[in-house]
């Protein structure tokens, strides 16, 4: 849950619900202190651009499909522990199928499960080159689903290095996913 934390950061400094990242957005653990630009140079992997929507609860649940369950075709986008999706403003559940593939299970909001028709704003951080790319999560995303995002232009690091985030201590890390066997 420590990448949590970075996600719940950007989430508490801008005007989104909900933030969708991959754990692996930290490159090494997170602890509780204070943070310079140097620290977060050697903590986070700088290179993915954040993208911005307004998606309703069901086209949330499709990214987070994408991002966890294995499609038709037998491409998994979880092959390491560390690709599954860190979210902030929502929490999720989903089944290790014990074959090295994960089933989404339920979304909620505050312990409430995600409203399907309410509209969220939100953030994703990473690159449509990165998710549908067959040597990283291989798992390609509907493309009308993928064209309501926009570029932000910015990767989420420049958030922290531009001083768009405040230095200093992280937000609280908190528990995102229950994963059940």
């Amino acid at each position: 849950p420590a990448c949590s934390s970075v996600v719940n950061t950007l989430r508490d400094a801008y005007d989104h619900d909900i933030v969708i990242g991959f754990a692996n957005i930290a490159s090494s653990d997170v602890f509780a202190a204070d943070y310079t630009y140097q620290k977060i140079k050697w903590l986070l992997s700088f290179k993915a651009y954040t993208n911005t929507a307004v998606l309703t609860g069901t086209e949330i649940r499709e990214v987070m499909e994408t991002l966890i369950n294995t499609d038709e075709e037998g491409h998994n986008p979880i092959r390491h522990y560390n690709l599954i999706p860190a979210t902030s403003g929502m929490e999720y559940t989903m089944k290790d199928n014990g074959d090295g593939t994960y089933t989404l299970l339920d979304l909620s909001i505050n312990g409430e499960a995600l409203d399907d028709n309410q509209e969220y704003n939100v953030l994703l951080l990473g690159e449509f080159d990165f998710i549908d790319a067959d040597i990283y999560c291989n798992r390609k995303f509907n493309e009308e689903l993928k064209s309501k995002f926009k570029s932000t232009e910015a990767r989420y690091f420049d958030y922290f290095i531009d001083g768009s985030v405040k230095l200093g201590q992280f937000s609280a890390p908190n528990d995102y996913v229950t994963i059940i066997k």
